[in-house]
């Protein structure tokens, strides 16, 4: 009899043990939890967030626009070797009259669009700083033609295609 008293003995702390080590992992993993959640939420950017949100919705009653030139620029490219770059390009405007303006001042903007791109060499085009540089470059270029017919200007040059061989 004593010894099958023992090993039901040893059954119910067996179960004890793995109920107390269970509630133990649960309870670390709340604890870690609350405490990752505590520390790294950041209650005043929460706060500022949300009154940023709330000026910004009050002071931005614009809305982004593009426009898209209708045709592939393709151009030779200043390199010993005869090498082609293909571009089709977006802007980013805040006023649909400056769509049409673009639109209107279409033929001159292309020609300055092309002999930006056509200065423009195969090697430092393969790194993607050169190719900012050159968004920057056609910005300023179409901003110019803007300003000289007393037009707004663009915003930023978007690549909505970009092939260079």
């Amino acid at each position: 009899m004593a010894e099958n008293a023992a090993p039901e003995g040893k059954k119910k702390s067996n179960i004890k043990t793995l109920l107390i080590l269970g509630l133990v992992l649960v309870l670390a993993v709340g604890l870690s939890v609350a405490a990752t959640l505590f520390f790294l939420v950041d209650r005043e950017g929460v706060e500022s967030s949300q009154s940023d949100d709330i000026a910004v919705t009050e002071s931005a009653p614009e809305t982004i626009s593009y426009y898209r030139f209708n045709d592939a620029f393709v151009v030779t490219l200043a390199d010993e070797r005869q090498r082609y770059l293909q571009v089709h390009l977006a802007v980013v405007i805040r006023d649909q009259d400056i769509s049409d303006q673009l639109e209107r001042h279409s033929p001159t903007l292309r020609s300055r669009i092309q002999s930006v791109l056509a200065r423009q060499r195969f090697s430092e085009l393969r790194d993607e700083a050169a190719r900012e540089t050159l968004r920057g470059a056609l910005r300023d270029s179409i901003n110019q033609v803007m300003e000289e017919e007393g037009s707004e200007g663009i915003e930023q040059v978007l690549y909505t295609n970009f092939v260079m061989q």
